[in-house]
């Protein structure tokens, strides 16, 4: 006779691949290294990025490249000239792109035969937006970060595309032509070009409460300002991995290769852990091994609470 329950095994938990956003090779490969199964390379590392994807093809891993999520007419030159590379050759190009701006998600699709991925400024909230991207050729999408875990369940149930979340790392709150760092400290006098002082020390803008959000600055001086607490929802994977996402990203654009490897590291552990004994207490400690990484803390986002 057959007991209760026999017969009816769960179906083996299907696992999302590790993707990581990096701004250097050295990052890329320590992220490799630490287990990434897909890289997001700044693409203005494009003329000497072939070392970096030949050894992640070599390890079963893809690159696709990043573009800024603002590119203005003659940016927009530059990213046509780096596109022209991907997709095009031997085993040394890059997979596919990476694309946060309405103009070179245009450009892209028009061309075709590069594959495409919706980077989270194309904001997708919903399945409509899916839709567009399917559409226009796009593999899968990267959802918005202000959604909350029931917003992104609905939203993937009916998505029609591969989905991704940013579950790690610091999230950029604005982006501006105007440069801080650059008007304060880049030039001795008027019409004197910008000295770059970005480039040899990093910033942060205080606010009245003493939180500092760090200042990033592009090739073309836009400045981005980041949130001073890191995401991260480590201790929460458990609930990401059940919504049925295809992949989980960590941003680490703008961190150290050591950065990049410790949290690739953790979360390819706490990946292994979802679904078995003790799952509970050993995210809990590698949510506090990363929390140590982060001097003004983190946060969960809006996987929560959503936008109020």
């Amino acid at each position: 006779t057959q007991r209760p329950g026999e017969g009816r095994r769960k179906p083996p938990l299907e696992r999302p691949l590790l993707a990581v956003a990096v701004g250097s090779a050295r990052a890329a490969l320590a992220a490799l290294e630490a287990g990434a199964q897909r890289l997001y390379l700044d693409a203005g590392l494009a003329p000497w990025e072939q070392d970096v994807v030949e050894r992640a093809h070599r390890e079963g891993a893809e690159v696709f490249l990043a573009f800024p999520r603002i590119l203005h007419e003659d940016e927009l030159k530059w990213a046509l000239a780096v596109l022209a590379e991907v997709g095009n050759g031997p085993g040394e190009r890059p997979d596919g792109v990476l694309v946060g701006n309405w103009g070179l998600w245009r450009r892209v699709r028009d061309r075709g035969g590069v594959r495409l991925w919706w980077d989270w400024p194309l904001p997708v909230c919903n399945s409509l937006a899916g839709e567009v991207a399917a559409e226009g050729g796009a593999e899968g999408v990267t959802l918005s970060p202000e959604l909350r875990r029931e917003e992104l369940a609905a939203v993937l149930r009916r998505l029609g595309v591969k989905g991704e979340l940013v579950v790690h790392g610091p999230l950029p709150l604005m982006v501006s032509r105007h440069c801080a760092v650059g008007a304060l400290l880049g030039s001795e006098g008027r019409g004197k070009a910008c000295g770059a002082p970005c480039r040899r020390q990093r910033f942060g803008l205080r606010d009245r409460t003493g939180l500092v959000f760090p200042v990033e600055t592009d090739r073309w001086c836009r400045m981005e300002i980041f949130n001073p607490m890191e995401l991260c929802l480590l201790d929460r994977l458990g609930e990401v991995v059940a919504l049925g996402l295809h992949s989980l990203r960590i941003e680490a654009r703008h961190r150290a290769p050591e950065y990049a490897a410790q949290v690739v590291d953790a979360y390819r552990k706490g990946l292994a852990v979802v679904g078995g004994p003790g799952e509970e207490a050993a995210l809990a400690r590698l949510h506090h091994e990363l929390a140590e990484l982060a001097p003004q803390g983190v946060t969960r986002g809006h996987f929560l609470r959503g936008v109020e």
